[in-house]
């Protein structure tokens, strides 16, 4: 047999081999997946090293795509936040923040403080006008009595002269004896107005003059009171000192009001047309995603993120970040490296992130979820 016929005939073999396998394999493969249910896609922190392969002709490509500045640069370490100014100046803003809330919670204490000894001053006040208002009562009723005590003297006055015209010598006696009654009622009737008198600068002084208590508690809640106005005046200044804050750091690196565990997934402009993996001499760009295939089979994606995540990224160079979305059944957590990080934020305050998937599914499950925001 020719021997070119022998391999021909094997060829043709293997090619229905070929033809007829391959699908049972995708399909055992499939039906073996859906068994085992979730499945979760790891993927390794991307080094410096890892990418000395890539030509500057081709960083330079990757730059004009993800405008990222010089972050993914050959042989460079992973993108840190480089301006030790933005974790000073967000740490001095908490710090303000901080002092903000600590004024605050003194400024509430003291309301209350105020409040309640605002409330006993004022009982204080009320006690002492019952005071007065009872003292002035038995003044009264002391008046009234001495008022009656007079009008009997007076009576028994007129009854002493009336008697004395007719009064004999036998009779003198009685007279010095009524007269010696006379002086001595006389007598209680000056002890009783002096009493009279003494009661009434009492009454007067316990209206003009409170007591200790009183005192004590008015002095109080004015220093309370001039306190507050110094805690309010501290709390204004910091205050402004936050906004001058928040204003500096926006005019620097843009907005800081960002959701603090924000994570996005940029959406393609263009829906209608699927997504092409290309060659590597060809890299695309739909709509802010940017994907790219190099040799060794890595692909890119592009994230934004809040400054929170930035600081922790830069903080920690094995980060890596994990999306979770229980709407899709099949898999639920999505890992990514972190190739770079931009160094400075959009005009929204968040960061630019370059994220590569390991897997190429990966890829397509970041498409269904663009425009998503994930927290962190």
């Amino acid at each position: 047999m020719d021997p070119f016929l022998k391999n021909d005939k094997k060829f043709s073999f293997l090619k229905k081999l070929t033809f007829f396998a391959v699908p049972v394999i995708v399909v055992v493969f499939l039906f073996l997946q859906s068994i085992t249910g979730v499945t979760k896609f790891t993927a390794t922190v991307k080094y410096p090293d890892k990418y000395s392969f890539i030509s500057d002709e081709r960083v330079e490509i990757v730059q004009r795509h993800v405008m990222v500045g010089s972050t993914l640069q050959s042989g460079t370490p992973l993108a840190t936040i480089t301006s030790e100014q933005i974790r000073e100046e967000t740490t001095n803003y908490l710090r303000l923040k901080r002092e903000e809330q600590f004024y605050k919670k003194i400024v509430a204490t003291d309301s209350v403080s105020i409040t309640t000894i605002e409330k006993l001053v004022h009982e204080q006040k009320q006690q002492l006008r019952n005071n007065a208002n009872y003292q002035k009562q038995l003044s009264s009723e002391y008046r009234a009595s001495l008022l009656n005590l007079v009008s009997q003297v007076d009576s028994l006055n007129q009854a002493l002269l009336l008697q004395s015209e007719t009064l004999l010598e036998k009779e003198i006696e009685s007279k010095t004896k009524l007269n010696q009654e006379k002086v001595s009622v006389l007598r209680q009737y000056i002890d009783n107005k002096e009493k009279l008198y003494q009661l009434n600068f009492e009454t007067n002084q316990s209206e003009t003059e409170p007591g200790t208590s009183y005192l004590n508690y008015s002095n109080a809640l004015q220093q309370l009171k001039n306190s507050q106005v110094q805690i309010l005046g501290a709390l204004t200044t910091i205050q402004s000192k936050i906004i001058s804050a928040k204003t500096k750091f926006k005019q620097k690196y843009g907005a800081f009001e960002v959701n603090p565990g924000s994570i996005t997934i940029l959406t393609p402009k263009d829906f209608s047309s699927p997504l092409t993996y290309l060659n590597t001499q060809q890299y695309v760009e739909s709509g802010s995603i940017l994907f790219s295939y190099l040799e060794t089979g890595n692909y890119y994606f592009e994230a934004h993120v809040s400054p929170h995540i930035a600081l922790k990224i830069s903080e920690n160079k094995k980060a890596k970040i994990v999306f979770r979305n229980d709407t899709f059944l099949d898999i639920s957590l999505i890992d990514a490296g972190i190739t770079s990080i931009s160094t400075t934020a959009n005009e929204n305050g968040q960061y630019q992130l370059i994220l590569s998937p390991t897997h190429e599914r990966d890829l397509l499950l970041f498409d269904q979820l663009k425009g998503t925001a994930f927290t962190y």
